[in-house]
Formats: C-alpha cells, sequence, structure tokens
C-alpha cells in the first residue's frame, strides 16, 4: 500500500495525463532512467530527435513539479518507474 502510495504521488500526474492522451512521456521517463538521464542516449534509444527529448523532459517536469536534474529526484523517480512496474500499475 506505502509502494503504492509513493507512487501515486510522484508519477500520479503523469499517469494521469497519460492515461487521457497518446504521449510517450512515462516511456520517455522510462528511456531517461535507463539511460542514466543521459538525454541523447535516452533519444538515441527511442528514436527522436534531442530536441524533442528535450520537450518531452520538459512536459514532464511540468505536469509533475519535479526537477529531472536533481539527483535525489531521480533516484526517486528510478525507484517509482520499478515499483510501478513491480505493481503493475
Amino acid at each position: 500500500d506505502a509502494l503504492r502510495r509513493f507512487v501515486e504521488e510522484l508519477l500520479g500526474p503523469l499517469l494521469d495525463y497519460a492515461q487521457s492522451r497518446d504521449t510517450p512521456l512515462l516511456e520517455t521517463l522510462e528511456a531517461l532512467s535507463g539511460a542514466r538521464w543521459t538525454r541523447r542516449a535516452a533519444a538515441r534509444q527511442l528514436g527522436i530527435h534531442i530536441n524533442s527529448m528535450t520537450y518531452r523532459v520538459e512536459r514532464i517536469e511540468a505536469l509533475t513539479g519535479l526537477q529531472l536534474d536533481d539527483p535525489e529526484t531521480r533516484v526517486a523517480v528510478s525507484i517509482a518507474l520499478r515499483a510501478r512496474a513491480m505493481l503493475g500499475m
């Protein structure tokens, strides 16, 4: 229960947005986390231009209020993404 609340607290706005629109922001966040937060590597993995990656990151930050350049935020987001996968959310 606590883990689910943690995921919803951190990623809730993004999860809600993903349900209402066909925009791959969650996929983008997962790629960023998997690429150790290197935007170019994540963009390459997704097959998008770096400018598109920058736009998506800005959109994620605007929706969630998170600062993805902050190391503590990155750790929390990575944990939340893994927890989300484990919980099947």
